[in-house]
């Protein structure tokens, strides 16, 4: 689940076809982008990926995600530093559709 949390805060590069709009110029910019997790919440909800989607079909990703039942740790991925206690989660649901 690491690997997953890793790649969801890499950063990436921004493609032709999704160039970035810059007010102050007025033109579209290649950029880059990245995402990272400011604060976590006391509940946390994880929706994984299942599909991935060209312009003429989809297909079932089936890589294998292993989560701990307990003690899973996001507090290094927290950028706040605010919290007071460590970010730790339990599982305690799974929906699979």
């Amino acid at each position: 689940m690491t690997d997953c949390i890793e790649g969801f805060s890499r950063p990436e590069i921004l493609s032709d076809t999704n160039m970035w709009y810059c007010s102050v110029c007025k033109e579209h910019k290649r950029a880059e982008k990245k995402l990272d997790i400011w604060r976590l919440p006391k509940y946390l909800v994880i929706h994984l990926k299942r599909f991935a989607f060209t312009s003429i079909f989809r297909s079932k990703i089936d890589t294998v995600v292993e989560f701990p039942l307990e003690n899973f740790d996001l507090t290094q991925y927290e950028l706040s530093g605010s919290s007071e206690q460590p970010s730790v989660y339990n599982l305690i649901a799974i929906s699979v559709r």
